[in-house]
């Protein structure tokens, strides 16, 4: 097997090994989700498939992705940048490093479906 396809099949090792990495969280508790997903959209993109690799252990700023009330203005700057990720068609595939970000990804995945490949 060449080394493309047992990395492929190698994901729950990879999921494993970083799950069993040592996080001590720098007190933060929520991630910029929509600064990093716009420095991902303004990235020099090739034409073809897109994917983004997200792998994180917290939530995102705000309520309706995640449990700090502080950044409540990051509720819709992350919904907008959701729909142009989901309009131009960019597979996203979340790691969920000790279950810290699954109110995130939950919101995440069911506002891209709304949106996926509508213009």
């Amino acid at each position: 097997m060449d080394k493309r396809a047992n990395s492929i099949c190698s994901f729950r090792l990879l999921y494993d090994n970083i799950n069993s990495i040592f996080l001590s969280y720098g007190g933060d508790i929520d991630e910029d989700w929509n600064g990093a997903y716009n420095c991902a959209l303004n990235m020099n993109w090739r034409d073809g498939r897109k994917i983004i690799f997200h792998i994180c252990d917290a939530n995102a700023h705000g309520s309706l992705f995640g449990t700090n009330t502080k950044h409540e203005n990051e509720n819709n700057k992350l919904i907008e940048t959701i729909k142009i990720v989901a309009k131009r068609n960019i597979e996203v595939f979340g790691l969920n490093i000790v279950g810290g970000a699954t109110k995130s990804f939950t919101n995440f995945h069911n506002y891209y479906k709304d949106y996926l490949g509508k213009s």
